[in-house]
């Protein structure tokens, strides 16, 4: 069997004219589909636009105009830089609101309470017995208040 029907076999293909095709095999761990190509493991979205549409050049992305991470339709997949990716992603509603960043347990006003809090307290000794207050009051590591306090995470947020 070539490759390409192997790829195909793993697909499900949507009855709704303009529905998405599911990559039903392999998925990485935040959901997008994987195929062994025979010499290395390939997102399935990037191997169907690459064999269905054209190859894609180096530094693009390919993007879903549906957000199925595991669809493989080719009419739903388009080219893009990660900007392009991002200003999607935000476009349609799916980017961070409210001052939350991903997964973080914390808001951009969490940090500045976190710094005006340890700014209080100039000693190290003092900072080092405040970081675990602030740890379990936030619900986050040391690790991640002392950087907050060194200005190593969260950089972009100002006192």
């Amino acid at each position: 069997m070539k490759m390409t029907e192997r790829f195909w076999a793993y697909v499900a293909k949507s009855p709704d004219p303009e529905g998405c095709w599911i990559w039903t095999w392999t998925t990485t761990p935040n959901g997008y589909g994987r195929f062994w190509t025979g010499t290395r493991n390939e997102s399935a979205h990037r191997f169907s636009y690459r064999t269905s549409r054209r190859p894609i050049p180096i530094g693009l992305q390919v993007l879903h105009r549906c957000d199925v991470k595991n669809c493989v339709r080719p009419d739903h997949l388009f080219l893009g830089t990660k900007a392009d990716n991002m200003r999607d992603m935000t476009d349609k509603g799916r980017r961070a609101h409210s001052g939350r960043c991903g997964r973080t347990k914390l808001t951009s006003e969490d940090v500045r309470e976190i710094r005006r809090a340890l700014e209080d307290h100039p000693s190290r000794r003092e900072r080092y017995g405040l970081n675990s207050l602030l740890a379990a009051r936030y619900g986050v590591s040391k690790q991640v208040i002392w950087k907050i306090d060194r200005r190593t995470l969260w950089t972009q947020i100002s006192p």
